[in-house]
């Protein structure tokens, strides 16, 4: 299929569309959404310059590319109780000629900002085909830092995230305030117990972090041999730290 241009009556239609589905997603008890406005989706296409050809107010500049998906994110939050927090993901860079820019990607986080978002999950790229993306470790943690340290809004760090010594790294040097991990977690569904169990943090309903009850009897297992594991790897990076040259 091939996108064509959305009408304004379309446009209007799909605003109260998501404000229904943000209302349906209070009623059914969620305690978090996110809107996405990332990886080419609908609302991504109105963001990027190579996306967005369009002519009228909602074209052109970034003030006006941002104006559909800002009606949308008002209408959502309008619609979900005020307590709850609203999450929205966001391509912040389009790894192409001429996608859209760092001022760009400020000023979209700062609009979010101030119309009630709670906090930004910053991706990148999934915008165009041919796109030329630097992947690697934690490739997309540099974008979350500059929006969270420029804008000032609670940022969820992602991008090739592998372990709990780097989660610990981003969050303590306050380049994100979570990090969400997904294929990583799709071959290793047990990564969370296990990284409560490396840290030492005891849940009170084990249940409540879906710990299925069959598997409960194995925590008294997993503590024990976590805190092994973290003592012989703590020693083995002070015994590789370099020595420093002060006397």
């Amino acid at each position: 299929q091939i996108p064509g241009e959305l009408s304004i009556p379309q446009m209007d239609a799909l605003v109260k569309d998501f404000g229904a589905a943000a209302k349906r997603a209070d009623e059914a008890g969620f305690d978090m959404i996110e809107l996405q406005a990332c990886h080419g989706l609908l609302l991504a296409t109105f963001l990027s310059p190579l996306t967005n050809k369009r002519t009228d107010e909602f074209g052109g500049k970034i003030e006006n590319r941002l104006k559909f998906p800002l009606r949308v994110f008002k209408n959502i939050r309008d619609n979900f109780d005020p307590n709850k927090p609203i999450s929205v993901k966001l391509s912040v860079e389009d790894w192409a000629e001429n996608g859209i820019t760092r001022a760009d990607s400020i000023a979209l986080a700062t609009a979010l900002k101030e119309a009630g978002a709670d906090v930004l999950n910053i991706s990148t790229g999934g915008t165009v085909m041919g796109e030329n993306p630097v992947k690697g470790r934690m490739w997309q943690v540099p974008f979350s830092d500059t929006i969270r340290n420029t804008v000032n809004i609670p940022t969820i760090a992602v991008g090739q995230v592998e372990d709990l010594d780097q989660i610990n790294t981003i969050l303590l040097s306050g380049r994100a305030d979570l990090v969400a991990m997904g294929r990583a977690l799709l071959l290793d569904p047990s990564f969370v117990w296990r990284a409560q169990a490396y840290e030492q943090l005891y849940a009170d309903n084990l249940t409540k972090i879906a710990v299925p009850k069959q598997y409960q009897r194995g925590i008294s297992y997993l503590y024990p041999l976590q805190k092994k594991l973290k003592k012989e790897f703590e020693s083995m990076k002070l015994a590789l730290k370099p020595k420093g040259h002060t006397k």
